[in-house]
């Protein structure tokens, strides 16, 4: 099987799809390589995709990536472990490196998706589609909360998705934007909390997950 017709592609389809962006495929960044090999070059390591306007890569684990492949997993690689050794390895240095470097890696496993007992893709598109949308919005909740300077009163506005959830403000799910009032923080001084009236509804978020407005920009948010 072609890499253009893999399940990997067909996941990252769908990413383009329900991001309205198109990948950079099998990116390869200076700063993330791998272990030094014979000739002591140390070769930069692939990712699935890269969104570059939004900071995020999203990689597809196939089943090798959490359960053992006896036959191929037993190989010695220049790491000194085995292949699956080296491959969970590898995974946790993504992960930590792309974090350090400011980009957001979001990791979508075939158990999320309809698959057959050995792992693959049945390729159930509207399934699936629901799948790969709920892993892009539940990994913006990861994040640790962040200090804000909101207070009581203020005017501001929280990102919203396609499918009307709202959504850490400038996230990759953003669509569209909703105005509300500051109602209560929590821990002064210490922030990392805040609510806000929504309605006759009161909900209590992050704090990163809003904007400041004007009164100008409120207004025309409002009509």
């Amino acid at each position: 099987m072609s890499r253009d017709t893999s399940d990997e592609s067909y996941v990252i389809d769908l990413c383009d799809s329900i991001l309205g962006r198109q990948a950079i495929r099998q990116k390869r960044f200076d700063f993330l390589c791998g272990d030094p090999g014979k000739n002591k070059h140390r070769a930069r390591l692939p990712v699935d995709a890269y969104y570059e306007e939004l900071g995020l890569v999203v990689e597809y684990w196939e089943r090798q990536h959490e359960h053992p492949a006896p036959f191929w997993d037993k190989r010695i690689t220049c790491s000194g472990c085995t292949r699956g050794e080296q491959r969970r390895m590898y995974d946790d240095r993504k992960r930590e490196v792309l974090e350090a470097n400011g980009i957001s890696l979001v990791v979508i496993k075939f158990e999320q998706l309809d698959h057959t007992s050995q792992g693959g893709l049945k390729r159930s598109v509207e399934q699936d589609v629901d799948a790969v949308s709920n892993a892009l919005r539940m990994s913006t909740s990861d994040k640790p909360d962040m200090k804000t300077d909101l207070e009581v009163g203020d005017l501001v506005k929280v990102g919203i998705d396609e499918d009307g959830y709202f959504t850490p403000w400038n996230s990759f799910i953003q669509r569209a934007s909703r105005p509300c009032v500051v109602d209560a923080v929590e821990l002064p001084g210490k922030v990392n909390r805040i609510a806000v009236k929504l309605g006759n509804e009161r909900r209590l978020f992050p704090g990163e997950w809003f904007k400041k407005v004007s009164k100008e920009e409120w207004v025309l948010l409002k009509m």
